[in-house]
Formats: structure tokens, C-alpha cells, sequence
């Protein structure tokens, strides 16, 4: 489900088991996403980004 607001932004809405395919797939937006709930899936992200992060350190 999704819903447009009025700054032209998409909040989507879903129901889907955390899983490495769903990181994967909301990194691949890039910056042009964010995550607001569960704060689980947001730890998981954050990791996964600290994590390639330290590569180019």
C-alpha cells in the first residue's frame, strides 16, 4: 500500500519478513529511500552500510 504525500514523496507500506534480499533491495535505492519502521530492518541497514563503510577506510 502506498500513499502520495504532499511533498511528492511515495510512503509505502508492507508487510514482509526481514530478510538480506529486503536489505539488499532497499540499499539499492540509495538515498532515494527511508526506512522509519521496524527499527530492527534500521539496525540492520545501518550494519550493513558501517560495514562498507570500514572497506573504504
Amino acid at each position: 500500500m502506498y500513499t502520495t504525500k504532499k511533498d511528492g514523496t511515495l510512503l509505502i507500506k508492507m508487510e514482509a519478513p526481514i530478510s538480506p534480499e529486503l536489505v539488499t533491495w532497499i540499499l539499492g535505492w540509495h538515498t532515494a529511500i527511508k526506512v522509519t519502521k521496524p527499527g530492527l530492518l534500521i539496525e540492520d541497514i545501518i550494519k550493513r552500510l558501517e560495514e562498507t563503510l570500514k572497506m573504504y577506510k
